[in-house]
C-alpha cells in the first residue's frame, strides 16, 4: 500500500495513510517540541503497527505482540 501513489490508492488506503502520518506527525511533535521520549517513541511505535498491519507484513507485526 505504501508503495503506491494517491492516484493508485483506494479510499480505505488513503485513510490509512492519512492516519499513518497524523501518528508520524505526533511522534515528531512531541519529541521536537517537549523533548518526550517515551510519548514519542509510543506514537511511533502505533506508526509503525499501522504500517505493518497496512502492508500485511505478519513478520514484523507479530514482533509487537510478542513484547
Amino acid at each position: 500500500m505504501f508503495n503506491k501513489t494517491i492516484d493508485e490508492m483506494n479510499d480505505q488506503e488513503r485513510c490509512l495513510l492519512r492516519a499513518y502520518g497524523i501518528l508520524r506527525e505526533r511522534a515528531l511533535y512531541w519529541e521536537i517540541q517537549y523533548g518526550d521520549m517515551a510519548r514519542a517513541t509510543a506514537y511511533d511505535s502505533a506508526a509503525a503497527i499501522l504500517k505493518y498491519g497496512a502492508e500485511g507484513n505478519w513478520e514484523c507485526l507479530n514482533q509487537f505482540a510478542e513484547n
